[in-house]
């Protein structure tokens, strides 16, 4: 009796099933017309033109935060450092005292223990070191600096150097600047020669308000981080950093030079 059901119609064969649903897909594809597919690829494409752009702002935020933490990094060792040597900031090169004179960045370092430590006691570096000197950002696959002794690290920030006293490279005291909160001590940096900056040409690395030299002045989103002696970060246009804003100081010098 079973299968007399079946055969009288109480349960439809399968073939009869598979009929409906492959004539309700032709249906289904046949409504689907060829205007309709240009605009949902018009709308893909309009919200990838909205959405590229976003994440890319994103991540160029992501990269300027990074930097600056990297800055405010440096501002601790800097700190350190001139809480040991008598208020004062070290040279960008020539640092007495120390085995083979290292430069401003390797002392840095060695305050804020990155780096290992070989057989002389000296901290050494590789390229491959991580250390708060590399802006992610920077994207000279050149940009490392050489330190002797020390080894070599990539590189993307640079000292500035333009209130250090040119006689007798007499380090100079934080005391001896009338705002510290004003001065500019480290900056982004392009791959040059130098791994300072002054106004003072005489030092090198020469800068004034028309030309920026080793400033990397647009390496976010067309401005540079800058990291000022009090310790503090900011992010700032090039003629930015030659408004006067520190009474008695020439106008001239900006946020560069207090004496």
């Amino acid at each position: 009796m079973q299968n007399r059901d079946l055969g009288m119609g109480g349960i439809k064969p399968s073939g009869q099933l598979g009929g409906m649903d492959s004539r309700l897909e032709k249906n289904w594809l046949s409504a689907f017309t060829l205007t309709e597919l240009l605009v949902v690829m018009a709308i893909l494409g309009l919200l990838a033109g909205l959405g590229i752009p976003a994440i890319k702002r994103g991540l160029d935020a992501g990269k300027t935060a990074k930097c600056a933490n990297n800055l405010k990094q440096l501002g601790v060792g800097f700190q350190r450092f001139a809480a040991e040597n008598s208020g004062t900031l070290p040279m960008a090169w020539f640092n007495d005292g120390y085995p083979g004179w290292p430069g401003w960045d390797v002392l840095i370092l060695d305050y804020l223990e990155v780096g290992t430590k070989g057989s002389s006691g000296n901290r050494v570096y590789s390229e491959n070191t991580p250390t708060p000197l590399l802006c992610p950002a920077d994207t000279c696959k050149t940009n490392i600096f050489y330190t002797g002794p020390y080894g070599n690290f990539r590189y993307s920030y640079r000292i500035n150097i333009s209130s250090q006293d040119m006689p007798g490279n007499i380090p100079l005291r934080i005391v001896q600047l009338p705002s510290p909160s004003r001065q500019i001590l480290v900056c982004d940096g392009e791959f040059k020669y130098y791994h300072h900056v002054s106004q003072n040409a005489a030092l090198g690395g020469a800068i004034d308000k028309n030309n920026s030299n080793n400033v990397a002045t647009t390496r976010h989103s067309g401005a540079a981080n800058y990291l000022f002696v009090d310790g503090h970060v900011e992010k700032l246009k090039w003629a930015e950093t030659w408004n006067q804003t520190v009474p008695g100081v020439d106008p001239s010098w900006g946020l560069w030079r207090q004496r």
